[in-house]
């Protein structure tokens, strides 16, 4: 499937609800992920999303909301702040990319939770993520095997299982991701443990991101 653009910031329901109703059974297989030369610059002719501030709901209730999201913890300690992932996003990947070195040195940890929001395949990917006995071994193979535009896709094949418990989980999320901004859903969307919400990732800003989810954010 071809997309007219690329954006991340997706308000239509019409693609996951495919996979909610009928299931998946695609055995498609990622292609060889583009040379870095073409992915520079493939990625450099995106429109990035800007950053947004999001407050049609009060703290305590987007606290108690994404409490109730399935996700998984990448890093070691309490999670700084959470942040919601389409597996086929080139703009979550940047954010993992972003974040993996902190990760690593042990200066950083999130909360990952999938959601399926851009082509018939996130909610695949989603659900085989959330599917799997270690969760965060299958994101990050999905990330680390990520194809660049003009494909831009996850890693995963669409093979692996995926259990109706998975599934729901996931429709759970994707429902949580539209209440926080009114209906719509753009990923990477990122929640403070305060309870602020920020959607997108302005280019080259991870570092201010990172440093106002820590504080609480800007609300």
């Amino acid at each position: 499937m071809t997309r007219s653009d690329v954006l991340c910031l997706v308000s239509s329901v019409s693609f996951f609800t495919v996979g909610v109703f009928f299931g998946f059974t695609i055995s498609i297989v990622s292609p060889p992920a583009a040379s870095s030369a073409l992915s520079t610059v493939a990625l450099s002719q995106i429109p990035k999303p800007a950053l947004k501030p999001v407050g049609f709901l009060s703290k305590p209730a987007v606290k108690k909301l994404v409490g109730t999201a399935d996700g998984f913890v990448w890093g070691q300690g309490n999670p700084q702040f959470t942040v919601f992932i389409d597996p086929n996003c080139v703009f979550c990947h940047q954010f993992f990319q972003d974040a993996a070195p902190l990760v690593k040195s042990g200066k950083l940890s999130v909360r990952i939770v999938p959601v399926a929001i851009l082509e018939p395949t996130s909610f695949v990917r989603a659900a085989e993520i959330l599917s799997a006995r270690h969760p965060l071994t299958w994101y990050l193979r999905n990330e680390q095997r990520f194809v660049m535009p003009p494909i831009e896709q996850g890693g995963l094949s669409l093979k692996l299982p995926v259990s109706a418990a998975a599934r729901s989980d996931l429709s759970h999320n994707n429902a949580i991701i539209r209440r926080l901004d009114q209906n719509h859903a753009a990923t990477p969307t990122f929640v403070s443990p305060s309870g602020v919400v920020q959607v997108g990732l302005p280019a080259g800003e991870f570092s201010g991101l990172l440093s106002m989810m820590r504080s609480g954010g800007a609300q």
